[in-house]
């Protein structure tokens, strides 16, 4: 069976107060069976803007991105079956944008991200059109003034496994989860700091969990769960 393979490091070294060095990935993938891994360590890497997204195509597929320095940023589209991936960010002013599923349906999908540094942005919509069955998605996100969105559509089966786990350290975080469809939607919150605005809608029919911690003050917590 045919795989491809493809692992991109790229590191920058910089002298002086005025030098800047950035790093740019732009990678648009048809077929299936791909492992890829993008290490990057310097100042304003991007795996991905908004123009040059990360374009995957394919099932089977496997990705790594790690990124170190300030101002790094992924947007990553992605369709097919059988998906994994594993997104390290540390640094400031991080900015994390996944779709996986805007065209076909997308299951068996796995999200590992771990976002060190503060002002961080993250964006997760699994599912978007089609939805999506089988989706565990882990976010951990330590730093200052956090957004995170995560929409993830679950609209299958009540016997589909759907897992949502994030846990946030910092101050002023922002997040927002929306799930739909029938059953298993599940959602498992930690935060830790001040001044959190979190806004939970779960959808489905039956078959919905809610399992939030919260440590801090002046927080606001909207849950809305239907049958």
């Amino acid at each position: 069976m045919f795989k491809s393979i493809l692992y991109i490091m790229m590191s920058m070294l910089w002298m002086g107060s005025n030098a800047y060095a950035q790093n740019a990935v732009y990678i648009d993938q048809i077929g299936e069976n791909l492992t890829l891994t993008v290490v990057q360590d310097g100042n304003g890497n991007e795996a991905g803007v908004d123009l040059a997204a990360i374009s995957l195509d394919g099932d089977d597929a496997t990705v790594a991105i790690n990124q170190a320095g300030d101002n790094n940023e992924v947007v990553l589209l992605a369709d097919g079956n059988d998906m994994a991936l594993d997104l390290d960010q540390i640094g400031s002013n991080n900015v994390t944008d996944i779709n996986l599923g805007e065209f076909a349906g997308s299951n068996d999908v796995t999200i590992n991200a771990s976002l060190t540094g503060g002002s961080n942005t993250a964006f997760i919509n699994v599912g978007d059109t089609v939805a999506t069955t089988n989706a565990t998605i882990d976010l951990a996100v330590i730093g200052d003034s956090n957004i995170v969105n995560i929409d993830e559509n679950s609209s299958a089966s009540s016997l589909d496994t759907l897992v949502t786990d994030v846990a946030i350290t910092g101050d002023s975080n922002t997040f927002d989860l929306a799930h739909t469809g029938a059953g298993e939607h599940d959602t498992i919150l930690s935060i830790t700091g001040d001044t959190n605005d979190v806004d939970i809608s779960q959808s489905g029919i039956n078959a919905t969990t809610v399992d939030m911690a919260l440590s801090g003050s002046n927080s606001t917590v909207t849950v809305t769960v239907t049958d």
